[in-house]
């Protein structure tokens, strides 16, 4: 290894490591992906990352942060750190060890804003991740997608050939499981989920982890089925892929349909939809004002944009 590498910082949730990928992939493009670590959550490599060919520095489950004897070996000369929590136990560890490195983050070493104050309103998140390396945001559609591999695409697709129910149509992958100011009552998906089979005999996927909403609806309905025995991150985002639509709340698997151009409606809490929300025509967001709110949506509002957004894929 040549000395004077990039060290590349992310331990946000799987949606911020996911929206970092174009803006990561352009430091590869740049740098060279052997001048870049990659220190994040062992979790994020497997999920997001493994197809990089990067340095990797996994934190392991359970931790916070590497320890300060596993970076002293490396030879940094540039920092980019894409946490926009602060203050952050991980960057304020490199910071302490590379103290002399180039620096560029939403946050300087020291806790102080480094980007435009406007950047972080008015920029979807994926175009915020540019604005830390000083560039303007051009990606590709391919540079927002995860590479999956064709065999287990194949995979998953023959499981969901397989777990087709009887008299069921094309499948919708569902997700349910969130943070709890994100999440909708259980009743209400039931309402949608028996109107989709109803109206087209359109069967739910259920993916994400299971939870007492996953398995109320797997008990109510016989044609509801669950994506339980796969549960990587990358088999769920291939059963995503080869869905003819996506249905749920504001979450990594959502920004993960938009990418695919997958029809999407999604359900989302009090987060600002200019940073967070989808940007392509596919999707289509459905949002309360405030986040008590959300247990007060309608089904039949959600039914609408379902009609509205979903009809051409399921029908």
């Amino acid at each position: 290894m040549r000395d004077g590498g990039t060290l590349i910082t992310i331990v946000g949730g799987y949606g911020d490591a996911f929206l970092a990928l174009p803006s990561i992939r352009e430091v590869a493009r740049r740098r060279g992906r052997h001048q870049v670590h990659l220190l994040c959550p062992e979790a994020h490599i497997s999920a997001f990352f493994a197809d990089l060919d990067f340095n990797y520095l996994p934190i392991p489950p359970d931790m916070e942060s590497v320890s300060a004897a596993d970076l002293a070996p490396l030879s940094i000369r540039e920092v980019i750190s894409f946490n926009v929590y602060y203050p952050c136990p991980v960057d304020q560890l490199v910071g302490e060890v590379f103290a002399s490195a180039r620096w560029r983050g939403f946050f300087d070493r020291h806790g102080r804003l480094m980007v435009r104050p406007s950047a972080l309103v008015n920029k979807h998140k994926r175009d915020q991740y540019f604005e830390v390396l000083g560039l303007y945001p051009t990606y590709t559609p391919t540079d927002r997608r995860l590479a999956l591999r064709p065999e287990r695409v194949d995979d998953i697709t023959a499981f969901c050939l397989k777990e087709r129910p009887p008299g069921g149509r094309r499948f919708y992958t569902l997700h349910l499981d969130t943070q709890d100011i994100k999440m909708w009552p259980v009743g209400s998906w039931a309402a949608v989920v028996e109107y989709l089979w109803n109206r087209w005999r359109a069967w739910p996927l259920i993916i994400g982890k299971p939870t007492d909403s996953s398995d109320a609806l797997l008990r109510k309905f016989p044609f509801a089925r669950g994506m339980f025995s796969y549960p990587s991150i990358t088999d769920q985002v291939c059963g995503v892929s080869v869905g003819h639509a996506f249905l749920g709340i504001d979450s990594m698997f959502a920004h993960v349909a938009e990418s695919l151009q997958i029809p999407s409606v999604v359900l989302f809490g009090p987060f600002d939809l200019t940073v967070w929300g989808p940007t392509s025509e596919t999707s289509l967001a459905i949002q309360m004002r405030a986040p008590e709110l959300l247990q007060d949506l309608k089904p039949v509002d959600v039914i609408q944009g379902v009609d509205a957004t979903l009809s051409g894929a399921l029908a």
